[in-house]
């Protein structure tokens, strides 16, 4: 008898712009991943015959919607983990997991530093020797 496996994991690049990596997002996001047969069941077979649909393999090919929330304060490089959303297992097992990769667009006014957000701004020597507030317009 063969022993239950885990389902391969998946990886999905995800851009997304400064402002929503700073302030966080809602996002769906397509992937193609294997599951179940719905003809045979994931059997491969329907009765003695070789399933048409899956051609034996009890799996297809599916794209699925996925909605994701990326927090706030991301950055280009963190991966976030979805467990149990990658491929199924085999024999039982659990699913793999979704590894969604971050990259962030670079934003023509702020500059980031891990978390550190900076803007370039000319200032007056009065201004900067005496400490005041600046307005800033987007």
């Amino acid at each position: 008898m063969n022993s239950p496996k885990k389902g391969g994991d998946i990886e999905y690049n995800l851009n997304l712009q400064f402002e929503e990596s700073i302030f966080g997002v809602e996002k769906n996001i397509l992937v193609t991943k294997s599951e179940k047969c719905e003809v045979c069941g994931g059997i491969g077979k329907i009765i003695f015959e070789q399933c048409k649909s899956c051609h034996g393999s009890g799996k297809q090919k599916r794209n699925r919607k996925i909605k994701i929330n990326v927090p706030g304060g991301v950055d280009t490089g963190n991966v976030l983990s979805l467990i149990g959303q990658g491929e199924q297992g085999e024999n039982g097992g659990p699913s793999g997991d979704l590894y969604i990769n971050i990259s962030v667009a670079p934003h023509k006014t702020y500059k980031r530093d891990g978390i550190d957000i900076y803007i370039e701004c000319h200032i007056s020597f009065g201004y900067a020797s005496n400490g005041m507030d600046i307005q800033y317009q987007r």
